[in-house]
């Protein structure tokens, strides 16, 4: 009896039947639903798979990529040394010029607190910021007196004419290029190729400039006479701020007192 009705056993089977019958569909969908989840699992496990070894594969890309230029960029360094080192054999008086160059300028983006990158492409122009003279006959290049007014315009092309021969180079910064043209620009704009004054000059050139005519004066040279490094950043002094950037002079300076062993006295 069932709520007050008397229920046939009959009627129980019945709904018993139909009970176990609504139980067995539903585990059914239980099962259908778990062999599907599982399913997705195992597709999204191997999806993290392919990913994972994707993942890998462009990470070992990416670093054969970072090899290779390394490469490529240690192949345009060793043009551009053998350039300068062809140029610095045929006058004597410069042998070694680009890199001492090269060495000061490091120190200064040393003081500077320069960024490695930054760092790679000042050196970079430094070695090769005169390889454009290679095209200016020996007899300019040495000459004790002064030059004539056709034998300077030669002589001042040498910044643009080396920037372009750098510039057929592969991966060569393009910083590095306007730190070879602007070399001998001077913050009053008397410089040269253009004339271009103040904050126009890249940092990189300003960095060159001094330590171009710093290394001239501390080296023999034909056409002027030996000072000590005492005297030579005096001169520069006297120079800036009119020609020479006051803060990369003096960035030198401290790191010249730092790395090169040679008092200032």
């Amino acid at each position: 009896m069932m709520g007050g009705t008397l229920v046939s056993q009959h009627e129980i089977e019945e709904r018993l039947a139909l009970n176990t019958q609504q139980l067995m569909i539903y585990a059914q969908e239980l099962r259908d639903t778990y062999w599907r989840e599982r399913q997705r699992s195992a597709e999204l496990e191997q999806a993290l798979e392919r990913e994972r070894r994707y993942g890998q594969a462009l990470k070992e890309a990416q670093a054969e990529l970072s090899a290779t230029l390394a490469r490529l960029r240690m192949a345009a360094s060793g043009v551009v040394t053998a350039l300068a080192m062809a140029l610095e054999q045929r006058d004597p008086y410069t042998e070694g010029h680009s890199q001492r160059v090269a060495t000061y300028c490091l120190w200064m983006g040393q003081e500077l607190k320069l960024e490695s990158a930054e760092l790679e492409s000042v050196a970079y122009a430094a070695k090769a910021h005169d390889i454009g003279k290679i095209g200016i006959p020996d007899s300019l290049l040495r000459k004790p007196g002064k030059l004539t007014e056709s034998e300077w315009a030669l002589m001042r092309q040498h910044p643009a004419r080396s920037a372009s021969i750098v510039e057929q180079l592969e991966f060569v910064p393009k910083a590095s290029l306007n730190s070879i043209r602007q070399h001998h620009e001077r913050l009053d704009g008397s410089g040269y190729p253009v004339g271009i004054s103040g904050d126009a000059i890249c940092l990189g050139a300003r960095m060159i400039a001094v330590a171009d005519a710093f290394d001239a004066m501390t080296t023999h040279r034909p056409y002027n006479s030996i000072r000590t490094p005492l005297q030579a950043f005096q001169e520069l002094r006297d120079s800036a701020p009119a020609q020479y950037d006051s803060r990369v002079l003096e960035a030198f300076e401290i790191g010249w007192r730092r790395h090169s062993g040679v008092p200032l006295t």
